[in-house]
């Protein structure tokens, strides 16, 4: 968005006085002539410089609470923030919009460590009504999640609807140190909390994920 200023310029209009006199026949002296009046001086426009834009940084997520342990299957919590970025955009005779070849990056903290890190992973969609202010989706991809300790790989599918927000779950399978485990976790993004902190709910547990 563009702001158009237009500048003004004061013009000074100079009023000559014209000086009526006469001479006497006895005094015989020329009168003075009258003294220019100075031009005045208009001040030069003072440019107030544009602030400098500031980043919002993203508010600090709320403390977690302990999870819970039954054996080696863990409930946890957490928060999450995700930036989602749409691939290439077309739409069929049935006015639907598929979006394929996306990314998806998320960093995530969470009261277990193991699933505490940096996810990526790619992002596609289909959609109807046009906007996010009025519409859904169908969203779905797959996801990588990575700490020091090790990774979690997964696939992750879910819906977005103006009345809803978000809601996905992702079925995770641990490699490296994080062999023999899965991780499914439950997200729940409501509506504007879009590059904030959100819930996760997840369950850390032995074995590999069911059949879909």
């Amino acid at each position: 968005m563009g702001r158009c200023v237009q500048a003004r310029q004061l013009v000074a209009s100079l009023t000559v006085v014209v000086m009526l006199g006469g001479c006497s026949e006895s005094a015989g002296v020329a009168q003075p002539s009258a003294t220019p009046t100075p031009p005045i001086a208009t001040p030069a426009a003072t440019i107030t410089p544009a602030p400098t834009p500031t980043e919002t940084p993203w508010p600090t997520p709320t403390p977690l609470s302990s999870p819970t342990a039954w054996g080696q299957a863990v409930l946890v919590n957490g928060t999450e923030r995700c930036n989602a970025t749409a691939g290439t955009l077309t739409s069929d005779a049935s006015s639907t919009t598929h979006a394929t070849g996306g990314s998806l990056e998320c960093t995530e903290q969470a009261n277990d460590p193991r699933v505490s890190g940096h996810a990526t992973g790619t992002f596609d969609f289909d959609g109807w009504g046009g906007s996010v202010n009025n519409g859904a989706e169908v969203f779905s991809g797959t996801i990588r999640l990575v700490n020091d300790g090790g990774a979690w790989d997964g696939r992750y599918s879910g819906i977005y609807t103006n009345k809803t927000g978000d809601l996905w779950s992702i079925w995770y399978i641990g490699t490296g140190a994080y062999a023999g485990l899965s991780y499914y976790e439950w997200i729940e993004e409501p509506l504007g909390t879009f590059f904030t902190f959100y819930p996760i709910t997840g369950l850390i547990f032995p074995g590999t994920p069911p059949t879909p």
